[in-house]
């Protein structure tokens, strides 16, 4: 159920776009770290599922469950390229965590290579050492070409 409000989100966040030529989709397969260990009833800083969205120009949006636990729909996303590689990052502002303390800011960055579809998540609080991570897969949606600013 959480995925489908995700999707429609997701799918909202794309009408915008349509003018321009066709984005670039990415749906990740996330295993979040064993180190990981949370409460029953608790998920992760690191979601197992990451959609990343790209348009012609080159301008990213993310949405995860992290992501929809909070704002309900996807944020904006920075974007690089280096290699054989496309790196997303973005900002969660104002989270609270399991126990209801504010948590400032997590930074995030997925990095996905373009030929296999290997992408590694991190997650990291600012000003702390700490992080949480994850691995997986992303299938890129049919038809798709990458921005020129990205190839």
């Amino acid at each position: 159920m959480r995925l489908m409000k995700m999707l429609m989100a997701l799918g909202v966040a794309l009408v915008p776009l349509a003018g321009q030529a066709a984005p670039v989709l990415y749906e990740c397969d996330v295993t979040p770290s064993s180190r990981q260990t949370l409460r029953p009833g608790t998920s992760g800083w690191v979601s197992d599922k990451l959609m990343v969205v790209i348009d012609n120009n080159g301008k990213g949006q993310v949405i995860d469950n992290v992501i929809y636990n909070f704002y309900q729909k996807p944020i904006e996303a920075s974007l690089s390229a280096r290699n054989n590689k496309i790196i997303a990052s973005w900002r969660l502002k104002n989270a609270k965590d399991s126990d209801q303390l504010n948590v400032p800011a997590f930074n995030y960055s997925a990095v996905i290579t373009k030929d296999t579809g290997e992408v590694r998540v991190t997650a990291r609080p600012s000003g702390s050492s700490q992080s949480w991570s994850g691995k997986g897969v992303c299938k890129l949606r049919q038809n798709a070409t990458f921005p020129k600013s990205l190839r």
